[in-house]
């Protein structure tokens, strides 16, 4: 084993060795049953409540929010089985991805076996959800989004916030499988509208065979095991103590080595490519910020060098960006189809209609494309764009405000045609 190279963490990891020091007396000296009433088990119990803590306190979630379980799997289909039983009694509507881990799908094939209808959205070539899309999928019986934190096969994170605040726009629940997430990047469950998250221990140096659900506080699951009182009532079996003590662990680690690991990886991608800064005059955060922009323009790659060459030369010129996508953020909904007047008028910082420069930070995440297309965007004199009337989701391009007029108003002809409002 000295000599292997082991380059498939994303289906699991190694037990880190102050994991398995704090678990090892959990199996022998201190082998008590949490839910016994004597004292010697009772220290036990309180070794669960300091675990739930840390784990809660991972998430910005309370401790009563967190509910251990078997590993990622039978989060999943408790998350899935419970809610479709609670919110969608006579049927319903589930939507999720085709990425998803087979724990997802597998359990929507089960669900729909069962009367309920699931939506399983497409990607992009980069393994993103179009929020249009989502948005456009969504029905009245809808009642839950199923949406992958981060993918384990490529690794593409998903704009979790903003497909959080869709669901709850629509009164929708958000489950996220953040298996191949929770301990390697910052997660908020409030904060990025979470209702229920999936995570496996073994993901991130904890023992195999324990994982957690996370449940927001007021969401009428049951139980997803039965035969005790364990979890609150929520699910039975006698307690993995060892296990328990092990992720916890693994969390308060994760957590503590998280920033420097994170600035390393950045370190990383921006060694290749920090010479370029100086030709954008950008930095590092107004690069993310306009690729965000850029991202949301087109999510054709041999564009975005373009578009982004048109904002570049925009910014040089001391032009408002005039970017559809900061309205669409500004006003709080990517599902608008047309940018009106009114929607010009929100005042908003992210309006680059009324403030000029970039905004204040990222609209989105941006793709590694994205980036690229900043740092390297294309060098030419147009200052305008706009999306072609044949609605293929290709722009055209225009030097002067009249030609970018009549290009506008071809497209707008073509919007009115379809009843596009």
């Amino acid at each position: 084993m000295s000599d292997l190279i082991y380059l498939d963490h994303a289906a699991t990891t190694a037990v880190h060795p102050d994991v398995l020091k704090e678990m090892l007396p959990y199996f022998t000296d201190r082998f008590g049953n949490p839910s016994s009433v004597y004292g010697f088990a009772a220290n036990n119990k309180n070794k669960l409540t300091e675990a739930r803590e840390t784990i809660a306190g991972a998430l910005g979630a309370k401790p009563e929010e967190i509910y251990f379980t078997a590993g990622g799997s039978e989060s999943d289909n408790w998350a899935l089985k419970c809610t479709a039983e609670a919110y969608g009694v006579h049927g319903g509507h589930i939507i999720t991805t085709k990425i998803e881990h087979h724990a997802i799908l597998h359990t929507c094939k089960y669900l729909q076996n069962r009367g309920y209808d699931v939506t399983y959205l497409d990607v992009d070539e980069n393994g993103l959800v179009d929020l249009n899309t989502l948005e456009a999928a969504i029905r009245p019986d809808t009642f839950l989004i199923s949406i992958m934190f981060a993918n384990n096969e490529i690794g593409t994170i998903e704009p979790i916030k903003e497909i959080g605040e869709i669901a709850h726009r629509h009164g929708i629940l958000f489950h996220t499988d953040a298996v191949q997430a929770f301990g390697q990047i910052p997660i908020h469950v409030d904060g990025m509208n979470i209702d229920m998250l999936s995570a496996s221990g073994h993901k991130f140096n904890g023992p195999k065979g324990i994982g957690f659900l996370y449940i927001k506080k007021g969401l009428k699951l049951k139980s997803f095991i039965h035969g005790g009182q364990q979890e609150r009532g929520r699910r039975a079996g006698t307690e993995n103590v060892p296990g328990i003590v092990g992720i916890a662990k693994a969390c308060e680690i994760a957590m503590a080595e998280m920033e420097e690991r994170m600035k390393k990886e950045t370190d990383r991608f921006w060694f290749s490519r920090e010479a370029k800064l100086a030709r954008c005059d950008l930095n590092r955060e107004e690069v993310y910020t306009l690729a965000s922009i850029v991202y949301e323009e087109t999510k054709r790659t041999a564009e975005m060098p373009r578009v982004a060459g048109v904002y570049i030369n925009r910014l040089r010129r001391g032009m408002p960006l005039q970017a559809d996508p900061t309205v669409k953020y500004a006003v709080g909904d990517f599902s608008l189809r047309r940018v009106l007047h009114r929607h010009l008028e929100v005042d908003s910082p992210y309006n680059t209609y009324k403030y000029p420069g970039l905004p204040p930070g990222p609209i989105c995440m941006p793709s590694i494309d994205a980036i690229d297309a900043v740092l390297n965007y294309e060098d030419h004199d147009y200052l305008y764009f706009c999306a072609k009337a044949d609605l293929s989701g290709e722009h055209v391009f225009a030097h002067t405000l009249n030609e970018h007029n009549r290009n506008a108003q071809a497209y707008a002809r073509a919007l009115n045609r379809r009843g596009i409002r």
